[in-house]
Order: C-alpha cells, then structure tokens, then sequence
C-alpha cells in the first residue's frame, strides 16, 4: 500500500478513536443514515415462493437474485442476490454475490431451511462455492430451530439428488474452540463431478447482537485470506438466518478492508463505512441490521489494520475491547 493509503487508514483510524463522542459518533451515523435506508425494488419471485423464504420482511430483489439455472422458471428461486458496488472500485455482494476488479466474488444467502437444503447444496453445486461460512446456531433462543441441519456431523446426507460426506473436521485455529472447521464433498447423483467444500461453522454470535470481542471475526476473515477461496471462479459463501445482519457485518468489514488496501480514502474519511454499508443495502435488502453491528464492523478494520501495520498499534488499540462499547 502508498504512504498516502497508509496515512488515509490512520486518519481513519484517529476519526474512528479519538471521536468526542467515541463509539456513540458511529452508532449516530447508522441511525441517521442506515437503519432508515432501504430501496423499493421488485420482488416477484420472492412474492411467489414465501415457502422457500425464512422472513416475510427480509425480501429478495429480482433484478440481482441468484436463479437455479438447471430448474424450470417456476422453480429456480433461492433467497440470493447479487450486488454490484458502484463508485472507484467496483464490487458485487449475494445470496449477495460480490465482485470486484480483483475478482472478489462472495456469496450471501439466508440458512437453509428445511425445504430448501436441497436448492441450497444445488447453489453450492451450480457456483463452485469452496468455502462456506455459518456464522449462526441450528437453535437460536429458547431451542428453536432456526436453521435447517444441512450438513453431517458424521458420514454422509443425502438432500434431493445431493450427497453430502464428511471428509474432515478441524479448527481453523486451535487456540478457538468455538470456530470449526470441515470439509466436505458434494456429488450429484448419476453425475461424475465431485466438488470439495471447505465449511467454517462460528455458532457464538447472538442472532441482532455481536461477539463480545472481535476476534473471531478477525479470525475468520485472516484464514480466508491466508487460504484462498474468495474468488470469482471458487466463491466465498457467507450465511446467517436471514443473510443480512451477521453476514452483512461480515462482508461489510471485507469489503472495508479490501477498498483501503485498493484505494485509500477522499479527504474525508468519516462517511466510508456509511457509503459501504448503503451500498450493501441497495441489493440485499437490511444488511447490517443494528448499531452494534455497525460498530463491531468498525472495531474489527481497525484491528485488522492494526495486524497489517497500517495503523499505529498504539495504547488505545491495544487497549481496546469491543464488550467497552456501550448499548444503544
């Protein structure tokens, strides 16, 4: 990165710390420019298949879904989107799919639910995804079933024309429990193919709320930078329940990183993440869903900056957790 980038990320940085109002500046940007903002875009194949769809408020575009090729018209929905970011870089975000110059090219999409773990693995088949991450619980709450088991815990599963089988289990990083890690292969019956999967499943991070520190979404975002797996030819997948608030955070912090890396800032920094995040909300409807998350987005750039030497690891840095931000 130029000294000029490197300097825009700590200017970034000293907004982001040393703002009078400290982490309330941040909640205050999201309540004044994101938790309002959405878009009026049409939603026909959302409309027509509710039973493939966990919330009724939590739509899916039609300009941007993802479509089941193989699947007649009347049967190729699946609550996915594909989002393209306008402006000096230039992304796209699914389920939302995303791309970017540099071939950044996630997926986003709400958890499977019973009927559609089927469509979903057909998703994974028809994009050769290489990595999916599950950054919620299969209960949620008082042992509700939120999202649809859809993988192994041993052997193989069949869903439809899919099987599903357990190559490997594994941590991504030993020292965390609580992120784990498999591979599976995925084969289509009556076809040769085999498709390798790689799965991390984060299980910790409350359904509208945030870990209490930031670590395991740094985590995770180092491991898939360190192995690969984000491209436009092998996509990164990202799900929660609704595919907008945890993995909206997710993306967004990303999408963050690689733009400071790629370009830097304007002179003013203050509105990056705002534009980014409104951005995210043009083509998956809600992403980012409350200030928390907005902020944990914040805390995790700036550790992650910090790690990559382009901000000061100064006292207030390292210093820093992110359970010291208030509620709001």
């Amino acid at each position: 990165m130029s000294k000029e980038k490197s300097t825009a990320a700590s200017n970034w940085a000293d907004w982001v710390l040393k703002s009078e109002k400290g982490w309330r500046a941040i909640a205050n940007q999201f309540n004044d420019h994101i938790d309002w903002y959405t878009v009026a875009n049409e939603s026909k194949a959302f409309d027509e298949n509710q039973d493939k769809c966990r919330y009724y408020n939590v739509g899916c575009f039609d300009w941007n879904r993802i479509v089941l090729s193989s699947r007649p018209a009347q049967d190729d929905f699946y609550h996915a989107n594909s989002v393209h970011l306008e402006g000096d870089d230039q992304f796209h975000v699914i389920a939302a799919q995303v791309e970017t110059s540099s071939s950044f090219s996630p997926i986003v999409n709400q958890g499977p639910l019973h009927n559609t773990t089927e469509d979903f693995w057909e998703m994974i088949y028809q994009e050769k995804v290489s990595t999916i991450v599950q950054l919620c619980n299969f209960t949620e709450g008082p042992e509700r079933t939120r999202c649809s088991e859809y993988w192994p815990v041993k052997n193989d599963l069949s869903f439809g024309d899919f099987t599903v089988t357990l190559e490997l289990e594994d941590l991504i990083d030993e020292n965390i429990t609580d992120i784990q890690l498999r591979t599976f292969t995925l084969k289509k019956n009556d076809e040769s193919e085999v498709h390798s999967v790689r799965h991390i499943f984060y299980c910790r991070w409350p359904d509208y709320g945030v870990p209490r520190e930031v670590t395991p979404l740094i985590t995770i975002i180092r491991w898939l930078e360190e192995n690969g797996g984000m491209g436009k030819d092998a996509p990164l997948l990202v799900h929660c329940l609704a595919g907008i608030g945890r993995t909206g955070t997710l993306i967004m912090t990303l999408m963050g990183l690689r733009h400071i890396r790629r370009l830097g800032f304007r002179e003013d920094c203050s509105g990056f993440m705002v534009e980014i995040a409104k951005e995210l909300r043009r083509h998956r409807d809600g992403s980012v869903q409350t200030p928390q998350q907005y902020i944990y987005a914040h805390a995790a750039l700036l550790k992650l900056l910090a790690l990559e030497g382009l901000v000061e690891e100064d006292d207030r840095l390292k210093g820093f957790r992110y359970v010291n931000a208030p509620e709001f």
